[in-house]
């Protein structure tokens, strides 16, 4: 029977990379309704998903099968006495380093789909442009840096050691690879908004603009919650324990930047979606069918005429209201908040030049 916190760590971990798909598949359905074509973030987000959902099954494992969340079982006499069993560390080692390669390759593609999602809305100088990828050559150094550690963290090279194995502070490196983490996932977000800021909008449209880029901060919640996390952990032969809070964090993190990453491309789903056009759609099929049930009861060819002959000069005039609103309301002053993905250029003095 799993302790409560290992069963926090299952639950949590189940739930959040269930989200995290349903996020990317209603993304990629987003892109359809708006025929768009399949580009290199959208490579980038399925293998941030993929990695994703390998942390969050290795954090499963961990709690179920390392039991990590549990106290440690230990040497119950003779000279280790106190000490955890030899099985149960290796265990741990094991689904410790995997989920420390994994998390270190997931939150890296989080951030560069981000950057190339970036390069695809926002056309404008090449200011802009160099600092995308300078931000994007920072992210790669992190990766490289941090995965080469990581890997390397002990001699001889294993998630096993012995009191033979030469290794490093893993503590202290893993709090400073989570503070540059979070650093960066700062600067990305905050990247956008001196561009949205230029835009030649009205005051409420470049704040709806901008907040529609800051869902994308519910990763920076995750990495300083991953980052308290390993600051309060401290050396423990209980260890299994007390890296709870590291363990979770490190789940919630990816599937939270996955999601925030999500959130800004899902406008076209819920776009014109209220309760009101829900009833309508409703009663639509629920009068076709109706329609359809006396036609096969042989209604006549002049009560079928007559039906048609309303919806025609609907048809006709819903054409007619429909220009009519296209030339009060022309849509120039609307499209940066209705079409994100539509490329944006200004000028040298920030004036929109092209839409």
């Amino acid at each position: 029977m799993l302790d409560t916190r290992a069963k926090t760590i299952v639950v949590v971990s189940a739930v959040l990379g269930f989200l995290a798909t349903l996020m990317v598949i209603l993304r990629f359905w987003a892109r359809y309704l708006k025929r768009q074509k399949f580009g290199i973030d959208d490579v980038l987000l399925i293998v941030a998903l993929c990695l994703t959902l390998g942390v969050v099954t290795i954090d499963i494992i961990t709690a179920t099968w390392a039991r990590v969340g549990e106290h440690e079982i230990t040497v119950p006499s003779g000279p280790a006495k106190g000490d955890p069993l030899p099985w149960e560390i290796k265990r741990e080692s094991i689904t410790l380093w995997s989920i420390e390669i994994l998390h270190t390759c997931a939150m890296p593609a989080i951030k560069a789909y981000t950057l190339a999602f970036y390069l695809r809305i926002f056309h404008v100088s090449r200011g802009f442009r160099t600092s995308v990828y300078v931000m994007g050559a920072y992210v790669f150094c992190w990766w490289i840096s941090v995965l080469l550690v990581t890997i390397f963290q002990c001699l001889p090279v294993g998630p096993v050691h012995t009191l033979d194995s030469k290794c490093i502070d893993v503590l202290k490196f893993f709090r400073v690879a989570a503070v540059t983490n979070v650093i960066s996932d700062v600067i990305i977000i905050l990247m956008p908004i001196p561009v949205v800021l230029k835009l030649q909008l009205p005051i409420g449209q470049k704040i709806a603009v901008v907040a529609i880029f800051c869902t994308s901060s519910l990763v920076i919640v995750a990495g300083i919650g991953r980052t308290v996390a390993y600051f309060s952990v401290a050396h423990n032969l209980d260890f299994s324990y007390h890296d709870y809070y590291t363990i979770i964090w490190t789940s919630i993190e990816p599937c939270m930047g996955v999601i925030g990453a999500c959130l800004p491309s899902l406008r076209p789903i819920f776009l014109g979606f209220s309760p009101e056009s829900l009833v309508g759609s409703i009663r639509s099929v629920l009068s076709l069918r109706s329609m359809g049930s006396r036609d096969s009861r042989g209604r006549s060819k002049k009560d079928s005429q007559r039906l048609r002959e309303p919806s025609e000069s609907v048809d006709g005039a819903s054409g007619k209201s429909f220009e009519n609103i296209h030339d009060k309301f022309p849509s120039e002053g609307l499209s940066q908040v209705q079409h994100m993905d539509r490329v944006v250029e200004l000028d040298e003095r920030g004036q929109v030049i092209d839409v």
